[in-house]
């Protein structure tokens, strides 16, 4: 191969290889690629008692809302909970990221599972909130409803944009 053919294929390659990571570049923006939160610290989790601030509209929960709450006091470290009305579940946790204070949006998934007419049936509600980055949250569940009081597992699962962060079990009895 003469060394004007070699020139000529070493360019070819090189401009390939800008056409390349032009492409990729404006198909895939590094802000579009980015994930700023990347995990999630469970601190405690178990029985709460929380002080109740107003609903929020929740499409995809049952009752259509959640309840928006604070001074969650963790009354007992447990993953068995009774199934009695007005009993509150969850868990505190930290969101990791490289941006402390930074707020994200907080895909919280409550799953479960029982035995009717011993047939598995499964329920699942879900929304969205936003929480900071290094700072302790809160989410959970309360019953509300008797429907809700028969004996199963329960599972409280948190992602970011499709990643699961976190994701804790609970047994009702």
């Amino acid at each position: 191969m003469s060394q004007h053919s070699t020139l000529k294929l070493k360019d070819i390659i090189l401009t390939n290889t800008i056409i390349t990571l032009i492409f990729f570049g404006l198909m895939f923006p590094m802000n579009a690629m980015a994930i700023d939160a990347y995990g999630a610290d469970v601190v405690d989790y178990g029985i709460y008692e929380t002080d109740f601030i107003k609903f929020e509209t929740a499409p995809d929960t049952d009752l259509g809302k959640i309840g928006l709450v604070t001074e969650m006091q963790l009354l007992r470290y447990t993953e068995l909970i009774p199934g009695k009305r007005g009993t509150q579940f969850g868990l505190r946790y930290i969101v990791n990221g490289d941006q402390d204070g930074k707020e994200v949006d907080i895909l919280v998934k409550v799953l479960h599972s029982m035995k009717v007419n011993k047939k598995e049936e499964s329920n699942v509600n879900e929304w969205v909130t936003t929480k900071k980055i290094g700072k302790t949250s809160y989410d959970g569940w309360k019953f509300n409803s008797d429907s809700e009081l028969l004996h199963g597992n329960w599972t409280i699962q948190l992602y970011h944009q499709g990643l699961k962060l976190a994701e804790k079990r609970f047994y009702t009895y």
